[in-house]
Protein backbone atom coordinates (compact mmCIF):
# COMPACT_ATOMS: atom_id res chain seq x y z
CA UNK A 1 0.00 0.00 0.00
CA UNK A 2 2.82 2.29 1.32
CA UNK A 3 4.40 1.80 -2.42
CA UNK A 4 1.38 2.41 -4.25
CA UNK A 5 0.52 5.23 -2.15
CA UNK A 6 4.06 6.47 -3.47
CA UNK A 7 3.66 5.92 -7.10
CA UNK A 8 0.46 7.41 -7.14
CA UNK A 9 0.66 11.01 -5.69
CA UNK A 10 4.76 11.71 -5.25
CA UNK A 11 6.17 11.00 -8.62
CA UNK A 12 6.64 13.84 -9.27
CA UNK A 13 5.26 15.92 -6.54
CA UNK A 14 2.29 18.44 -6.78
CA UNK A 15 3.38 22.04 -7.37
CA UNK A 16 1.67 23.42 -4.10
CA UNK A 17 0.38 21.52 -1.04
CA UNK A 18 -3.30 22.00 -1.56
CA UNK A 19 -2.77 20.08 -4.98
CA UNK A 20 -0.45 17.64 -3.09
CA UNK A 21 -3.37 17.24 -0.42
CA UNK A 22 -6.00 16.93 -3.59
CA UNK A 23 -3.61 14.05 -4.62
CA UNK A 24 -3.63 12.21 -1.33
CA UNK A 25 -7.67 12.92 -0.92
CA UNK A 26 -8.14 10.94 -4.50
CA UNK A 27 -6.08 8.09 -3.69
CA UNK A 28 -7.83 7.36 -0.33
CA UNK A 29 -10.90 7.78 -1.89
CA UNK A 30 -9.75 5.33 -4.76
CA UNK A 31 -8.29 2.74 -2.18
CA UNK A 32 -11.41 3.00 0.47
CA UNK A 33 -14.38 3.33 -1.84
CA UNK A 34 -13.50 2.03 -5.82
CA UNK A 35 -10.59 -0.53 -5.27
CA UNK A 36 -11.56 -4.13 -3.75
CA UNK A 37 -8.76 -6.06 -2.21
CA UNK A 38 -8.52 -10.01 -2.60
CA UNK A 39 -7.80 -9.93 0.98
CA UNK A 40 -11.03 -8.32 1.74
CA UNK A 41 -13.05 -11.17 -0.29
CA UNK A 42 -13.02 -8.36 -3.01
CA UNK A 43 -15.28 -5.97 -0.91
CA UNK A 44 -13.81 -2.72 -0.46
CA UNK A 45 -12.36 -1.27 2.32
CA UNK A 46 -15.14 1.22 3.36
CA UNK A 47 -17.94 -1.42 2.93
CA UNK A 48 -17.78 -3.04 6.58
CA UNK A 49 -17.43 0.83 8.08
CA UNK A 50 -20.54 2.00 9.90
CA UNK A 51 -20.15 5.26 11.98
CA UNK A 52 -20.50 4.83 15.89
CA UNK A 53 -24.06 6.02 17.56
CA UNK A 54 -22.24 6.98 20.09
CA UNK A 55 -22.47 10.42 20.32
CA UNK A 56 -19.14 12.37 22.04
CA UNK A 57 -19.50 16.15 23.30
CA UNK A 58 -18.09 18.80 21.53
CA UNK A 59 -15.99 20.16 24.01
CA UNK A 60 -14.08 18.02 26.68
CA UNK A 61 -14.62 19.38 30.38
CA UNK A 62 -11.71 21.33 31.49
CA UNK A 63 -9.23 18.91 33.59
CA UNK A 64 -8.35 20.13 36.75
CA UNK A 65 -4.84 18.00 38.39
CA UNK A 66 -4.81 17.83 42.04
CA UNK A 67 -2.57 20.33 44.10
CA UNK A 68 1.26 20.14 44.32
CA UNK A 69 1.46 18.98 40.59
CA UNK A 70 3.51 20.79 37.98
CA UNK A 71 2.83 20.85 34.78
CA UNK A 72 4.67 21.32 32.01
CA UNK A 73 3.55 21.87 28.86
CA UNK A 74 4.59 19.21 25.88
CA UNK A 75 5.49 20.90 21.93
CA UNK A 76 4.36 19.74 19.05
CA UNK A 77 7.43 17.49 18.98
CA UNK A 78 7.12 15.85 22.21
CA UNK A 79 9.87 17.96 23.87
CA UNK A 80 9.58 19.10 27.39
CA UNK A 81 10.81 22.38 28.25
CA UNK A 82 12.38 22.33 31.77
CA UNK A 83 13.44 25.44 33.51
Amino acid sequence: MHRTLKEDTTNPPAASLRAQQSRFDRFRHVFNVERPPEAMNNQVPASPYHPSSIRLPRKLPEFNYPKGILLRRVNNSGDISWH
